[in-house]
């Protein structure tokens, strides 16, 4: 099999995954020195994430607090050299 047919097999199989139910059980995200803010509400329906790293990115204050609420699970969250530090 040549590498362009594994290409389209690959692409194939990424068609049919359903990105939205995986990221729902991840348990850790390492967001460090990501530059942008809005992303961080996108983390609030994650209910089995335990460890967040969101050190050097835009993280206010305000939105570290909702994350706090909305994330049961969370243990260990990295927010070193943000506003919310």
């Amino acid at each position: 099999m040549e590498m362009n047919d594994k290409c389209f097999l690959m692409r194939q199989k990424l068609g049919k995954f359903n990105f939205k139910s995986a990221i729902s059980f991840l348990m850790s995200v390492n967001l460090y020195l990501v530059g942008i803010n809005d992303v961080f509400f996108f983390f609030a329906g994650m209910k089995s994430l335990k460890k967040l790293n969101l050190n050097s990115t835009k993280l206010t204050a305000e939105t570290y607090e909702v994350l706090k609420k909305s994330l049961p699970l969370l243990r260990d969250c990295d927010i070193r050299y943000t506003e919310a530090w």
